[in-house]
């Protein structure tokens, strides 16, 4: 066919083509406008020589269109801010050259809407940055973990960065798991060669400090590392609290390709497996790596190379984890797999396999939320890393973070699984108690308490109201002054929890405090009160608009919500930025203050800078090896286990099995006093149970007959009580307590010791101790309850800890049972009863030194006699038992 090199006409380039005879429109080409008698040849030809164009300038096309894209992204570039942009134009709205704000010109009087249009273009170039930063993320997951379910967390961590200064990785990630309730995270290229690393950087070391925990970690123990202990790839995986206690197994891959753990009871078992596939380099990198490459495909081609085998280790991984997963399914297990395939989820190989009949794994995300997960990578465009769950596990909420949120380049996943699922057993969720508001070590909080209680005492007149039930406890019915008396007492304990409520604020970060961190908290703090007020959350704005004038700030009403977005981005980069010189500038600021404390003579202030530095270095020095060093520490029980009236044991999990089981075997430990002789006997009705009864005095006296059928050990038990009393008789105990004892007592107590149920705790009587007033009040109210043998609502319960005397031990037998008093309760009787009974029967000669549960005894004494008194009835071959009772 003959080709035609002539150049296009100018309708095939569009336009106008004009000739001598005729105007042909643009669009219209040759063959359009050709006459019906044209034939097909010269329609042919002209079609060849249009593809004949295009081969000739191929090459100038696709420069022109490199070009173009080069061009793009210099654009992309030049229009998107840099730090120091951002931080400029954060700062320079604080400059403190214009003290007066600035004045609010016509354009920043527009309305919002054409504010938002005349920054149309900007807001496209930041479209993606702020919608990065958003906090809603792609899918949804409550910010406090419900009952009943199990919070997975799973990352590509890109390196844990243990060998960098400050661990800001490891930091971050255990903030994550303590502000998102985590139950096991989960992760992919941990970076180390674990069996190099020392005992304080491991991997069970350096996360979840303080809580009960099981790991497991996978990486290539056939390659040692050496000095650099880094080592690429690598998985890990950890279980915290109350999931720990039912991790039955773990494993994991030794090329480190996997790591799995299997949680369950034993009728319902779930494995819980993180994997990474390895991705094959180029041939110029392989190549450049002569063998010796250090990525993960090139360490598993090396250790398959080495024993003869030939094939991919991406095929080898794929036919490994694939064989793992379908012999666990055969046994019954329920599987969730959390793995960074390298591929895109959805459309490769991992989900062609894993939709196999006798596997049926499907992706989480998609199933919980309607729609596919998003790219993975910062720089991807595919899912590459998903979580993938057997049939029967129930997912009620998944979560995809933004970049950004968690310590790698890939997004953090989060879900919520059924633990009835995953376990055939509940699984209550554990929260922590809030910490105090008062703390009595530092004086300002103290100061703070007492000034605000009494301010509501005063004004609600608390001493005088007990003065007048005191006078009216003669006059009226003992029911109806005891009523009025626990409505008093109720009222003060709420004007108490008032006070320790205002008498502090809470002001959590992750940051130690400086000058400099403090500024820019608190522009991050207005900047998002700006943003409430642009989404309309704020529906009176004038404290806003003063706090912007104070801070040189414009208008509320002037900023958009983009411009507000991006400054709050700003303020996180300068905080994050911050975050290595946090430690440094804090030391540096309380070293300033107590220079300055010097310098003017305040010896308290002083002395307040000296404890609180030295609080903050024993506490970043101490609580680590604490943690190492100690005892290892159980979650709270959450179940028991007991033994039926057949011989057989059940394990109770619920809440109210639970409390009734341990309320039934409580019950009968602490009433095992009822079974002895004397309690089964005609004496125990003529004593009484409060040792009022008319043989008291008898016995006392040693006039009483014992009847005849009156156990042995019981009259000779009761026969030394004349020898006791005679002693004693004399010497009468006050039944009241004095402002001196209840001063002298709460101003050495330690605070920290937990009781009461009704929250007034230790700090509330400590405080109260250094005010004479509050003291009074104190001690009027407890002097009235033990004058007339009337207790409050309060000191009628207890709240009942359970310790592990065992770890891991749920049985019944093996849980410690302590009761926690009201404080003021505890108070009463230990001065009464530990104080003066013991201190006056010390005195008087009456404790055997056998008795190691006295003043100025410690555990040692006791253990020490034990081993003299085992030796020297060994050695003298005398017949000895020794009995050991722990309640």
């Amino acid at each position: 066919m003959k080709r035609f090199r002539r150049r296009k006409s100018a309708a095939s380039r569009g336009g106008v083509s004009r000739s001598s005879n005729q105007i042909r429109p643009s669009g219209e080409s040759l063959l359009d406008s050709a006459p019906p008698s044209l034939d097909n040849n010269l329609a042919s030809s002209v079609r060849s020589q249009a593809r004949s164009t295009r081969w000739i300038n191929r090459n100038r096309v696709n420069t022109q269109l490199n070009s173009l894209a080069a061009g793009r992204q210099s654009a992309i570039r030049d229009y998107t801010p840099t730090h120091a942009q951002l931080t400029q134009s954060v700062t320079a709205e604080y400059s403190v050259s214009s003290p007066t704000p600035p004045s609010v010109s016509v354009e920043t009087q527009a309305s919002a809407a054409e504010i938002r249009q005349s920054l149309q273009s900007e807001r496209k170039v930041f479209q993606d940055l702020l919608s990065s930063w958003d906090a809603g993320g792609f899918g949804f997951i409550p910010s406090e973990k419900p009952d009943g379910r199990i919070r997975i967390m799973f990352e590509n961590w890109n390196s844990l960065k243990l060998l960098q200064p400050g661990k800001r990785h490891v930091g971050r990630l255990n903030s994550l798991i303590n502000q998102l309730q985590i139950d096991c995270v989960a992760g992919c290229e941990a970076g180390f060669d674990w069996s190099s690393m020392p005992d304080n950087l491991s991997f069970h070391h350096v996360l979840g400090i303080g809580k009960t925990r099981k790991s497991v970690t996978g990486y290539n123990r056939h390659e040692q590392i050496g000095r650099s202990r880094c080592q690429h790839g690598g998985t890990a995986m950890m279980s915290f609290d109350l999931l720990s206690n039912f991790v039955q197994e773990k494993g994991a891959d030794k090329l480190g390709r996997w790591s799995w753990m299997k949680v369950g009871t034993g009728t319902v078992s779930t494995r819980l497996i993180v994997a990474y596939s390895p991705i094959k380099p180029g041939s110029t990198v392989r190549k450049k790596a002569k063998g010796m490459g250090k990525r993960v495909w090139m360490q598993q081609e090396r250790y398959f190379r080495s024993r003869g085998i030939s094939t991919d280790p991406c095929v080898l991984f794929w036919d490994d984890l694939l064989r793992l997963i379908l012999s666990w399914r055969s046994a019954g297990d329920k599987v969730i797999l959390m793995i960074d395939a390298n591929e895109c989820i959805y459309q490769g190989r991992l989900n062609e396999r894993l939709s196999h009949p006798e596997i049926m794994m499907t992706e989480q995300f998609q199933l919980t939320n309607g729609t596919m997960a998003p790219n993975s990578h910062i720089n991807g465009r595919r899912p590459i890393c998903g979580v993938f769950a057997s049939p029967g596990v129930n997912c009620s909420h998944a979560m995809i973070a933004q970049h950004g949120f968690g310590i790698g380049d890939h997004r953090v996943h989060l879900f919520d699984f059924d633990a009835q699922a995953l376990l055939g057993e509940s699984y209550p969720s554990l929260v922590a108690p809030t910490g105090r508001k008062l703390v009595c070590t530092i004086d300002r909080i103290r100061l703070n308490y007492e000034n605000v209680l009494l301010q509501l005492v005063e004004r609600h007149r608390m001493l005088e109201k007990i003065a007048t039930l005191d006078e009216l406890q003669s006059r009226i019915p003992a029911p109806q002054f005891q009523l009025m008396f626990n409505r008093w007492d109720n009222e003060l304990r709420d004007y108490m929890l008032a006070a320790e409520k205002r008498c502090r604020k809470f002001r959590m970060n992750h940051l130690p405090w400086s000058p400099v961190i403090g500024m820019w908290m608190r522009r991050l703090k207005l900047y998002k009160w700006l943003e409430a007020y642009c989404r309309g959350k704020v529906p009176d704005w004038r404290n806003l608009k003063r706090s912007c004038a104070r801070q040189g700030l414009r208008c509320p009403s002037s900023y958009t919500l983009d411009e507000v977005l991006l400054k709050i981005h700003s303020c996180m980069l300068n905080l994050e930025k911050e975050k290595v010189n946090a430690p440094k500038m804090r030391r540096e600021h309380l070293q300033d203050r107590l220079d300055i404390a010097r310098l003017r003579g305040d010896v308290s202030s002083e002395q307040e800078i000296i404890r609180i530095i030295k609080r903050e270095a024993e506490k970043a020095e101490y609580t680590r090896l604490r943690v190492f060093t100690g005892k290892p520490r159980s979650s709270p029980p959450v179940s028991v286990t007991i033994t039926n009236s057949d011989g057989a044991t059940s394990t109770l999990r619920t809440q109210d099995g639970f409390n009734s089981a341990v309320g039934g075997a409580l019950s009968t430990r602490f009433t095992l006093a009822h079974r002895a002789p004397i309690m089964q006997e005609q004496i125990s009705s003529e004593i009484g149970l409060l040792g009022d009864g008319p043989a008291v005095q008898q016995i006392l006296d040693g006039d009483y007959s014992f009847p005849c059928d009156t156990d042995h050990y019981t009259i000779r038990l009761l026969d030394e009580a004349p020898s006791l009393y005679a002693k004693t008789a004399r010497q009468v105990l006050p039944e009241q307590i004095y402002l001196e004892d209840y001063q002298y007592y709460w101003r050495t107590a330690r605070e920290k010791t937990q009781s009461s149920k009704s929250l007034l705790h230790f700090g509330h009587m400590k405080a109260a101790a250094f005010s004479d007033e509050l003291s009074l009040i104190q001690v009027a109210k407890i002097n009235i309850c033990l004058r007339l043998g009337i207790p409050l609502d309060r000191w009628l319960g207890c709240m009942t800890l359970l310790l592990e005397k065992e770890f891991g031990a749920d049985r019944i037998e093996k849980l410690r049972a302590i009761g926690l008093w009201e404080a003021d309760a505890n108070f009463s009787f230990k001065v009464l009863f530990a104080h003066r009974m013991m201190r006056r029967a010390d005195e008087q000669g009456l404790l055997p030194h056998e008795q190691f549960a006295r003043r100025g005894r410690t555990p040692n004494d006791g253990t020490l006699c034990k081993i003299w008194h085992w030796d020297y009835h060994r050695t003298m071959h005398i017949n000895h038992a020794c009995v050991e009772a722990d309640l």
